[in-house]
Protein backbone atom coordinates (compact mmCIF):
# COMPACT_ATOMS: atom_id res chain seq x y z
CA UNK A 1 0.00 0.00 0.00
CA UNK A 2 1.23 3.79 -0.64
CA UNK A 3 1.09 5.24 2.64
CA UNK A 4 0.47 9.17 4.07
CA UNK A 5 3.36 9.05 5.68
CA UNK A 6 5.47 6.38 3.58
CA UNK A 7 6.49 9.33 1.77
CA UNK A 8 8.24 11.06 4.80
CA UNK A 9 10.43 7.86 5.46
CA UNK A 10 11.52 8.13 1.73
CA UNK A 11 12.69 11.35 2.45
CA UNK A 12 14.97 10.46 5.32
CA UNK A 13 16.15 7.38 3.45
CA UNK A 14 16.83 8.92 0.23
CA UNK A 15 20.24 10.20 1.23
CA UNK A 16 21.62 7.49 2.81
CA UNK A 17 22.88 3.99 1.32
CA UNK A 18 20.48 1.17 2.63
CA UNK A 19 22.29 -2.16 3.03
CA UNK A 20 20.83 -4.93 1.78
CA UNK A 21 22.54 -8.48 3.27
CA UNK A 22 20.19 -11.57 1.70
CA UNK A 23 21.35 -14.90 2.31
CA UNK A 24 20.46 -17.00 -0.79
CA UNK A 25 19.47 -20.23 -0.77
CA UNK A 26 21.04 -22.85 -2.35
CA UNK A 27 17.60 -23.59 -4.59
CA UNK A 28 14.07 -21.80 -4.58
CA UNK A 29 11.49 -23.89 -2.86
CA UNK A 30 8.39 -23.64 -0.90
CA UNK A 31 8.49 -22.99 2.86
CA UNK A 32 9.01 -26.62 3.98
CA UNK A 33 6.86 -25.99 7.25
CA UNK A 34 3.69 -25.34 5.00
CA UNK A 35 3.04 -21.70 6.14
CA UNK A 36 4.89 -18.75 4.14
CA UNK A 37 5.05 -15.42 5.02
CA UNK A 38 5.91 -13.06 1.77
CA UNK A 39 7.57 -9.19 2.77
CA UNK A 40 7.50 -7.09 0.10
CA UNK A 41 10.56 -4.84 -0.19
CA UNK A 42 10.20 -1.42 -2.05
CA UNK A 43 13.72 -0.42 -1.67
CA UNK A 44 15.04 -3.55 -3.60
CA UNK A 45 12.63 -4.59 -5.54
CA UNK A 46 12.19 -8.07 -4.03
CA UNK A 47 9.69 -10.71 -1.86
CA UNK A 48 11.09 -12.11 1.02
CA UNK A 49 10.17 -15.38 1.64
CA UNK A 50 10.15 -16.50 4.77
CA UNK A 51 9.69 -19.95 6.82
CA UNK A 52 8.14 -19.08 10.43
CA UNK A 53 9.59 -22.54 11.45
CA UNK A 54 8.67 -25.72 13.32
CA UNK A 55 9.80 -27.58 16.61
CA UNK A 56 13.34 -28.32 14.70
CA UNK A 57 13.86 -25.31 12.79
CA UNK A 58 13.76 -21.17 13.61
CA UNK A 59 12.56 -18.78 11.32
CA UNK A 60 14.34 -18.86 7.91
CA UNK A 61 14.72 -16.92 4.91
CA UNK A 62 14.10 -19.62 2.18
CA UNK A 63 14.42 -17.31 -1.16
CA UNK A 64 14.67 -13.61 -2.12
CA UNK A 65 12.26 -12.85 -5.39
CA UNK A 66 12.83 -10.11 -7.84
CA UNK A 67 9.98 -8.68 -9.21
CA UNK A 68 8.53 -5.37 -10.23
CA UNK A 69 10.07 -1.83 -9.32
CA UNK A 70 8.76 -0.70 -5.96
CA UNK A 71 6.70 -3.53 -4.54
CA UNK A 72 4.31 -2.12 -2.10
CA UNK A 73 1.71 -4.71 -1.43
CA UNK A 74 1.20 -8.71 -1.37
CA UNK A 75 -1.69 -10.88 -1.10
CA UNK A 76 -2.03 -14.83 -0.44
CA UNK A 77 -4.31 -16.70 -3.31
CA UNK A 78 -6.87 -18.54 -0.96
CA UNK A 79 -5.51 -21.44 -2.05
CA UNK A 80 -1.99 -20.72 -1.65
CA UNK A 81 -0.17 -21.26 -4.40
CA UNK A 82 -0.08 -17.98 -6.11
CA UNK A 83 1.24 -14.74 -4.68
CA UNK A 84 0.24 -11.33 -5.89
CA UNK A 85 2.30 -8.38 -5.42
CA UNK A 86 1.56 -4.55 -6.51
CA UNK A 87 4.42 -2.56 -8.06
CA UNK A 88 4.34 0.91 -7.61
CA UNK A 89 6.45 1.12 -10.53
CA UNK A 90 9.40 3.96 -11.20
CA UNK A 91 10.49 6.26 -13.97
CA UNK A 92 12.12 3.16 -15.63
CA UNK A 93 9.29 0.53 -14.95
CA UNK A 94 5.56 0.94 -15.14
CA UNK A 95 3.75 -0.12 -12.11
CA UNK A 96 2.28 -3.82 -12.39
CA UNK A 97 1.38 -6.64 -10.97
CA UNK A 98 3.56 -9.57 -9.95
CA UNK A 99 2.24 -13.60 -10.08
CA UNK A 100 4.43 -15.50 -7.77
CA UNK A 101 4.35 -19.62 -7.91
CA UNK A 102 4.16 -20.32 -4.21
CA UNK A 103 5.73 -23.98 -5.51
CA UNK A 104 8.75 -22.64 -7.13
CA UNK A 105 8.77 -19.23 -5.16
CA UNK A 106 9.57 -17.47 -9.11
CA UNK A 107 7.91 -15.12 -11.04
CA UNK A 108 5.48 -17.09 -13.45
CA UNK A 109 3.49 -14.08 -14.70
CA UNK A 110 3.35 -10.20 -14.80
CA UNK A 111 0.49 -8.26 -15.04
CA UNK A 112 0.07 -4.83 -16.85
CA UNK A 113 -2.30 -2.02 -15.11
CA UNK A 114 -2.47 0.59 -17.84
CA UNK A 115 0.12 3.18 -18.71
CA UNK A 116 0.17 6.04 -15.84
CA UNK A 117 -1.49 4.58 -13.55
CA UNK A 118 0.56 3.25 -9.63
CA UNK A 119 -0.60 0.22 -8.13
CA UNK A 120 -0.93 0.28 -4.39
CA UNK A 121 -3.05 -2.46 -2.39
CA UNK A 122 -4.25 -5.64 -3.10
CA UNK A 123 -6.79 -8.55 -2.73
CA UNK A 124 -8.01 -11.83 -3.82
CA UNK A 125 -11.43 -12.65 -3.51
CA UNK A 126 -12.47 -15.43 -1.17
CA UNK A 127 -13.33 -17.48 -4.14
CA UNK A 128 -10.10 -17.11 -5.59
CA UNK A 129 -11.09 -16.09 -8.96
CA UNK A 130 -10.78 -12.11 -8.96
CA UNK A 131 -7.18 -10.31 -7.38
CA UNK A 132 -8.47 -6.81 -7.09
CA UNK A 133 -5.95 -3.81 -7.46
CA UNK A 134 -6.21 -0.33 -6.25
CA UNK A 135 -4.62 2.32 -8.84
CA UNK A 136 -3.66 5.71 -8.69
CA UNK A 137 -3.71 8.29 -11.77
CA UNK A 138 -2.13 11.83 -10.33
CA UNK A 139 -4.90 14.13 -9.31
CA UNK A 140 -7.24 12.19 -11.09
CA UNK A 141 -9.90 9.54 -9.31
CA UNK A 142 -8.38 6.12 -8.87
CA UNK A 143 -9.65 3.04 -10.08
CA UNK A 144 -9.90 -0.53 -8.81
CA UNK A 145 -8.84 -3.42 -11.15
CA UNK A 146 -10.44 -6.68 -11.34
CA UNK A 147 -7.93 -8.98 -12.60
CA UNK A 148 -9.07 -12.73 -13.96
CA UNK A 149 -6.57 -15.00 -12.08
CA UNK A 150 -7.25 -17.92 -14.72
CA UNK A 151 -6.37 -15.71 -17.66
CA UNK A 152 -3.97 -12.85 -15.86
CA UNK A 153 -5.48 -10.21 -17.12
CA UNK A 154 -7.61 -6.91 -16.25
CA UNK A 155 -11.49 -7.66 -16.88
CA UNK A 156 -12.76 -4.73 -15.53
CA UNK A 157 -12.01 -0.70 -14.13
CA UNK A 158 -14.28 -0.39 -11.55
CA UNK A 159 -14.18 4.24 -10.79
CA UNK A 160 -13.45 5.09 -6.85
CA UNK A 161 -12.14 8.39 -5.00
CA UNK A 162 -9.09 10.37 -5.25
CA UNK A 163 -6.21 8.54 -4.07
CA UNK A 164 -6.95 4.98 -3.36
CA UNK A 165 -4.96 3.21 -1.07
CA UNK A 166 -5.82 -0.55 0.19
CA UNK A 167 -8.61 -2.97 -0.86
CA UNK A 168 -10.36 -5.78 1.50
CA UNK A 169 -12.70 -8.11 0.67
CA UNK A 170 -15.66 -9.31 3.19
CA UNK A 171 -14.85 -12.89 3.91
CA UNK A 172 -18.36 -13.87 2.35
CA UNK A 173 -16.60 -12.22 -0.67
CA UNK A 174 -20.11 -10.10 -1.33
CA UNK A 175 -18.99 -6.76 -0.66
CA UNK A 176 -15.52 -4.87 -0.39
CA UNK A 177 -14.18 -1.80 0.59
CA UNK A 178 -11.36 0.39 -1.10
CA UNK A 179 -9.77 3.52 1.18
CA UNK A 180 -9.37 6.87 -0.47
CA UNK A 181 -7.16 8.76 1.54
CA UNK A 182 -7.83 12.08 -1.42
CA UNK A 183 -11.13 11.74 -0.94
CA UNK A 184 -11.54 10.89 3.10
CA UNK A 185 -14.18 8.24 2.33
CA UNK A 186 -14.27 4.49 1.03
CA UNK A 187 -15.34 2.98 -2.20
CA UNK A 188 -18.07 -0.05 -1.42
CA UNK A 189 -18.58 -2.15 -3.96
CA UNK A 190 -20.03 -5.44 -4.88
CA UNK A 191 -17.66 -8.16 -6.57
CA UNK A 192 -20.90 -10.11 -8.73
CA UNK A 193 -21.57 -6.96 -10.36
CA UNK A 194 -18.82 -4.47 -10.03
CA UNK A 195 -21.42 -1.96 -8.46
CA UNK A 196 -20.21 0.66 -5.93
CA UNK A 197 -21.20 2.84 -3.30
CA UNK A 198 -19.68 5.28 -0.77
CA UNK A 199 -19.09 5.14 3.04
CA UNK A 200 -18.71 8.52 4.86
CA UNK A 201 -17.34 9.90 7.61
CA UNK A 202 -14.79 7.35 8.04
CA UNK A 203 -12.13 9.44 9.00
CA UNK A 204 -9.39 11.92 7.46
CA UNK A 205 -6.96 10.56 5.20
CA UNK A 206 -8.18 6.73 5.39
CA UNK A 207 -5.58 3.75 4.85
CA UNK A 208 -5.64 0.54 5.86
CA UNK A 209 -9.11 -1.67 5.47
CA UNK A 210 -9.60 -5.05 7.96
CA UNK A 211 -12.87 -7.34 8.50
CA UNK A 212 -13.35 -8.91 11.40
CA UNK A 213 -13.22 -12.94 11.05
CA UNK A 214 -17.34 -13.15 10.74
CA UNK A 215 -17.24 -9.95 8.46
CA UNK A 216 -19.71 -8.18 10.39
CA UNK A 217 -17.25 -5.51 11.20
CA UNK A 218 -14.77 -3.50 9.33
CA UNK A 219 -11.51 -1.49 10.46
CA UNK A 220 -10.11 1.59 9.01
CA UNK A 221 -6.87 3.44 9.91
CA UNK A 222 -7.56 6.88 9.67
CA UNK A 223 -5.49 9.89 10.83
CA UNK A 224 -5.91 9.63 15.21
CA UNK A 225 -8.73 6.83 14.61
CA UNK A 226 -9.49 3.71 13.61
CA UNK A 227 -13.30 3.62 12.47
CA UNK A 228 -15.80 0.99 12.84
CA UNK A 229 -18.14 -0.10 10.28
CA UNK A 230 -20.86 -2.30 10.12
CA UNK A 231 -21.25 -3.98 7.19
CA UNK A 232 -24.66 -5.07 6.19
CA UNK A 233 -25.48 -1.53 5.96
CA UNK A 234 -22.28 0.11 5.85
CA UNK A 235 -22.30 2.69 8.43
CA UNK A 236 -19.59 3.76 10.86
CA UNK A 237 -20.36 2.93 14.29
CA UNK A 238 -17.59 3.95 16.38
CA UNK A 239 -14.28 5.73 16.04
CA UNK A 240 -11.65 4.25 19.33
CA UNK A 241 -8.72 7.31 19.39
CA UNK A 242 -5.21 6.41 19.12
CA UNK A 243 -2.97 7.82 21.07
CA UNK A 244 -0.92 10.74 19.80
CA UNK A 245 2.74 10.46 17.89
CA UNK A 246 5.47 12.52 18.29
CA UNK A 247 4.78 14.93 15.97
CA UNK A 248 0.79 15.30 16.51
CA UNK A 249 -2.29 12.86 15.93
CA UNK A 250 -1.73 9.21 15.50
CA UNK A 251 -0.84 8.40 11.92
CA UNK A 252 -2.10 4.49 11.74
CA UNK A 253 -0.84 2.79 8.76
CA UNK A 254 -2.08 -0.99 8.47
CA UNK A 255 -4.99 -2.92 10.25
CA UNK A 256 -5.45 -6.06 11.11
CA UNK A 257 -8.19 -8.42 13.56
CA UNK A 258 -6.96 -11.42 15.21
CA UNK A 259 -8.49 -14.58 13.73
CA UNK A 260 -10.47 -15.69 16.99
CA UNK A 261 -11.90 -12.08 16.78
CA UNK A 262 -9.99 -10.52 19.91
CA UNK A 263 -7.58 -7.75 19.51
CA UNK A 264 -7.51 -5.08 16.76
CA UNK A 265 -3.77 -3.99 15.62
CA UNK A 266 -2.77 -0.85 13.85
CA UNK A 267 0.54 0.30 13.01
CA UNK A 268 1.79 3.70 13.88
CA UNK A 269 3.81 5.18 11.48
CA UNK A 270 5.87 8.14 13.46
CA UNK A 271 5.60 6.22 17.55
CA UNK A 272 7.35 3.03 15.99
CA UNK A 273 4.62 1.11 17.89
CA UNK A 274 1.81 -0.84 17.09
CA UNK A 275 -1.39 -0.04 19.10
CA UNK A 276 -3.41 -3.16 20.38
CA UNK A 277 -7.32 -2.33 20.84
CA UNK A 278 -9.21 -4.82 23.17
CA UNK A 279 -12.89 -4.68 22.09
CA UNK A 280 -13.85 -6.60 25.19
CA UNK A 281 -12.37 -4.03 27.28
CA UNK A 282 -14.02 -1.03 25.92
CA UNK A 283 -11.75 -0.58 23.36
CA UNK A 284 -9.06 -0.21 25.33
CA UNK A 285 -5.55 0.83 24.10
CA UNK A 286 -2.70 -0.22 24.76
CA UNK A 287 0.94 -0.24 22.48
CA UNK A 288 3.86 -2.62 21.70
CA UNK A 289 7.20 -1.24 20.65
CA UNK A 290 8.49 -2.21 17.35
CA UNK A 291 11.05 -1.29 14.77
CA UNK A 292 11.43 2.48 13.18
CA UNK A 293 8.52 3.40 10.92
CA UNK A 294 6.46 0.11 11.10
CA UNK A 295 3.77 -0.03 8.25
CA UNK A 296 2.53 -3.91 6.94
CA UNK A 297 0.97 -6.19 9.26
CA UNK A 298 -0.31 -9.91 8.88
CA UNK A 299 -1.34 -12.74 11.23
CA UNK A 300 0.74 -16.41 11.75
CA UNK A 301 -1.58 -18.92 12.80
CA UNK A 302 1.01 -21.05 13.96
CA UNK A 303 1.41 -19.73 17.40
CA UNK A 304 3.70 -21.86 18.78
CA UNK A 305 6.67 -21.17 16.30
CA UNK A 306 6.92 -17.42 15.26
CA UNK A 307 2.83 -16.96 15.80
CA UNK A 308 0.90 -13.77 16.30
CA UNK A 309 1.45 -10.56 14.90
CA UNK A 310 4.10 -9.63 12.10
CA UNK A 311 4.91 -6.07 11.88
CA UNK A 312 7.23 -4.75 8.73
CA UNK A 313 9.57 -1.77 9.82
CA UNK A 314 10.55 0.01 7.18
CA UNK A 315 13.02 2.19 8.15
CA UNK A 316 15.08 -0.73 10.63
CA UNK A 317 14.58 -3.21 8.07
CA UNK A 318 13.14 -5.61 10.79
CA UNK A 319 10.26 -7.28 11.09
CA UNK A 320 8.95 -7.55 14.71
CA UNK A 321 6.62 -10.30 15.50
CA UNK A 322 4.48 -10.31 18.23
CA UNK A 323 3.91 -12.63 20.80
CA UNK A 324 -0.56 -12.63 21.45
CA UNK A 325 -1.06 -15.81 22.91
CA UNK A 326 -0.89 -13.91 26.35
CA UNK A 327 0.04 -9.96 27.20
CA UNK A 328 0.90 -8.52 23.78
CA UNK A 329 4.93 -8.31 23.48
CA UNK A 330 7.75 -8.63 20.67
CA UNK A 331 9.09 -12.24 20.89
CA UNK A 332 11.44 -12.01 18.20
CA UNK A 333 12.85 -9.78 15.55
CA UNK A 334 13.91 -10.95 12.09
CA UNK A 335 16.35 -9.21 10.11
CA UNK A 336 18.39 -10.54 7.04
CA UNK A 337 17.43 -10.04 3.09
CA UNK A 338 14.65 -6.73 4.40
CA UNK A 339 14.99 -3.48 2.24
CA UNK A 340 12.33 -1.04 3.53
CA UNK A 341 9.82 -3.91 4.05
CA UNK A 342 6.32 -2.11 4.03
CA UNK A 343 4.15 -5.43 3.31
CA UNK A 344 3.44 -8.80 4.60
CA UNK A 345 0.76 -11.61 3.85
CA UNK A 346 1.16 -14.81 5.58
CA UNK A 347 -1.07 -18.33 4.42
CA UNK A 348 -0.84 -21.82 4.14
CA UNK A 349 1.28 -22.57 0.81
CA UNK A 350 1.41 -26.44 -0.64
CA UNK A 351 4.87 -28.22 0.67
CA UNK A 352 7.26 -30.07 -1.98
CA UNK A 353 6.41 -33.84 -2.12
CA UNK A 354 8.64 -36.10 -0.78
CA UNK A 355 10.60 -38.65 -2.68
CA UNK A 356 8.51 -42.14 -2.34
CA UNK A 357 10.85 -45.07 -1.03
CA UNK A 358 9.92 -48.74 -1.75
CA UNK A 359 8.40 -50.67 0.49
CA UNK A 360 7.27 -54.37 0.46
CA UNK A 361 3.52 -53.61 -1.18
CA UNK A 362 5.45 -51.30 -3.62
CA UNK A 363 8.45 -53.24 -5.37
CA UNK A 364 7.74 -55.80 -7.60
CA UNK A 365 9.67 -59.23 -7.51
CA UNK A 366 12.93 -58.77 -9.34
CA UNK A 367 16.47 -59.56 -9.96
CA UNK A 368 19.29 -57.37 -9.03
CA UNK A 369 23.15 -58.38 -10.46
CA UNK A 370 26.04 -57.44 -9.42
CA UNK A 371 27.42 -54.24 -8.88
CA UNK A 372 23.90 -52.51 -8.74
CA UNK A 373 23.00 -50.82 -6.26
CA UNK A 374 19.61 -50.36 -4.63
CA UNK A 375 19.45 -47.74 -1.55
CA UNK A 376 17.05 -47.87 1.20
CA UNK A 377 16.38 -45.57 3.92
CA UNK A 378 16.33 -46.73 7.25
CA UNK A 379 13.09 -48.36 8.17
CA UNK A 380 11.84 -49.17 4.93
CA UNK A 381 11.46 -52.96 3.27
CA UNK A 382 12.81 -54.69 0.39
CA UNK A 383 10.44 -56.08 -2.30
CA UNK A 384 8.15 -58.62 -2.37
CA UNK A 385 8.95 -62.81 -2.03
CA UNK A 386 11.59 -64.04 -4.20
CA UNK A 387 13.54 -60.52 -4.68
CA UNK A 388 17.67 -61.65 -5.60
CA UNK A 389 20.36 -58.99 -4.68
CA UNK A 390 23.42 -59.34 -6.30
CA UNK A 391 26.94 -59.24 -4.75
CA UNK A 392 28.25 -56.12 -2.79
CA UNK A 393 24.49 -54.36 -1.83
CA UNK A 394 24.35 -52.95 1.42
CA UNK A 395 20.60 -53.19 3.21
CA UNK A 396 20.52 -49.85 6.02
CA UNK A 397 19.96 -50.69 9.81
CA UNK A 398 16.52 -51.99 10.51
CA UNK A 399 15.43 -53.06 7.23
CA UNK A 400 13.34 -56.42 6.51
CA UNK A 401 14.40 -58.79 3.12
CA UNK A 402 11.06 -60.77 3.10
CA UNK A 403 11.06 -64.75 3.07
CA UNK A 404 12.90 -66.23 -0.10
CA UNK A 405 15.30 -63.17 -0.65
CA UNK A 406 18.82 -63.91 -1.92
CA UNK A 407 21.61 -61.21 -0.89
CA UNK A 408 24.57 -61.55 -2.44
CA UNK A 409 28.12 -62.87 -1.02
CA UNK A 410 29.96 -59.84 0.01
CA UNK A 411 27.16 -57.96 2.03
CA UNK A 412 27.87 -57.98 5.70
CA UNK A 413 24.91 -58.66 7.43
CA UNK A 414 23.10 -61.95 8.96
CA UNK A 415 19.25 -62.17 7.76
CA UNK A 416 17.46 -63.99 10.80
CA UNK A 417 14.31 -65.77 11.02
CA UNK A 418 11.84 -64.06 9.53
CA UNK A 419 14.22 -61.98 7.62
CA UNK A 420 15.03 -59.44 9.71
CA UNK A 421 18.48 -57.85 9.11
CA UNK A 422 21.57 -57.70 11.71
CA UNK A 423 24.92 -56.50 11.26
CA UNK A 424 26.82 -59.62 12.75
CA UNK A 425 28.41 -61.23 9.89
CA UNK A 426 28.33 -62.72 5.79
CA UNK A 427 25.88 -64.92 4.89
CA UNK A 428 23.58 -65.51 1.99
CA UNK A 429 20.40 -67.57 2.45
CA UNK A 430 17.42 -65.95 4.92
CA UNK A 431 15.03 -67.73 7.35
CA UNK A 432 17.11 -68.98 10.39
CA UNK A 433 20.36 -69.81 8.10
CA UNK A 434 23.35 -69.11 10.17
Amino acid sequence: MVLRAWAAGLAVLAGMAVPLTVATPAAAQPPPSGIGAYIANQGSDTVSVWDPGNPAVNPHLVATVPVGDAPVDVAISPDGRRVYVANSGSAQQPGSVSVIDTATSTVVATIPVGAGNTPSGVAVHPNGTRVYVTVTRGAQPGSLLSIDTATNTVVATIPVGLGPNDVAVRPDGAVGYVTNSGSNNLTGFRPADNSTFTVANVGMDPQDVAFSPDGGLAYVTALGVVSVITTDNSTVVNQISLPDGPDGPAEPTGVLVSPNGGNIYATLLQAGAVAVIDPSDDNSVSTVEVGADPVGIAYNNNTEFAGGVWVTNSNSNTVSVIDDVLLPRVSETLSGGFNQPVAVAIGAVPVSPQPQIPTMDSVPSKSYGDGDTVVYGHGNNIGGRDNLVGSGHTAGTGHVVGTGHVVGTGNPWWLGPGGSASRIRRMSWVDGSS
